[in-house]
């Protein structure tokens, strides 16, 4: 019990941990790591149910069951590229391919990658590509320049040393 309620989650994945699980590769936080983090929140008397993806009927009936409901969907909604000529098929939201990688069940890559970002998840997606196939000429395209990157100078620095070409002012059209 937390504050004399007790405290149930119901959780959509088959484990705990959100985007943070999903998209965040284990070389740069481990699963032990938030394994941690996350067990001492459960230990503290929190139940999970996983693979629990809610619907309006289940909602309903939860709001029946429980005094209070609190929804925390999460902020996951991807971005699709939309241009002209572009095979279909061929463009991979970056969520989706980290929540792959995380899941040990890597999109396949293949020689020329182009990630078109200059966020963390754009960082993570090139990183781990270059994991994927480390032979791969691996690019990143950013329409503003590297100071508007949120990419950390440690992030830009070990893109430097993974030998991923980073491209700033670029915009595809």
């Amino acid at each position: 019990k937390r504050y004399g309620h007790t405290v149930t989650i119901y959780e959509r994945e088959k484990y705990a941990g959100g985007q943070v699980r999903m998209g965040v590769p284990q070389f740069r936080l481990p699963h032990e790591i938030l394994n941690e983090d996350i067990d001492a929140i459960l230990n503290s008397g929190i139940e999970v149910k996983y693979n629990q993806a809610i619907d309006s009927k289940m909602l309903n009936d939860l709001c029946s069951e429980y005094d209070a409901v609190l929804l925390a969907t999460g902020a996951n909604q991807p971005r699709i590229i939309q241009l002209d000529g572009l095979p279909e098929n061929t463009a991979i939201e970056g969520l989706n391919f980290m929540k792959q990688y995380n899941d040990d069940k890597p999109i396949e890559v293949g020689n020329d990658i182009l990630i078109i970002g200059g966020g963390f998840t754009a960082v993570d997606c090139s990183r781990s590509a270059r994991r994927i196939n480390p032979d791969a000429t691996v690019r990143i395209m950013y329409r503003r320049g590297q100071a508007q990157m949120s990419a950390t100078e440690e992030e830009i620095k070990q893109l430097a040393q993974e030998n991923t070409d980073v491209q700033t002012l670029v915009t595809p059209v």
